[in-house]
């Protein structure tokens, strides 16, 4: 139902969150494969999130905080 499609996006985000290269890319969806015969305890069907890769945090090199003074001679 929908407690659980809920339940689901909410793991799906938290495991994206965790993915450096990621990033969520549009609404999440949830897809029934089953008809009004099938019994509510019977019935299956799947949450998906669509996703894009993006480029790595680049990594940045310390700055030097000590001002460089000429040297006299």
């Amino acid at each position: 139902g929908v407690k659980q499609v809920t339940e689901r996006v909410g793991l799906l985000k938290q495991h994206l969150e965790n993915m450096a290269n990621c990033e969520l890319a549009g609404k999440p969806r949830a897809l029934f494969y089953n008809g009004p015969e099938v019994r509510s305890a019977k019935r299956w069907g799947e949450v998906q999130i669509p996703i894009r890769k993006i480029a790595p945090p680049e990594k940045t090199a310390p700055t030097d905080t000590m001002e460089k003074t000429p040297t006299s001679k």
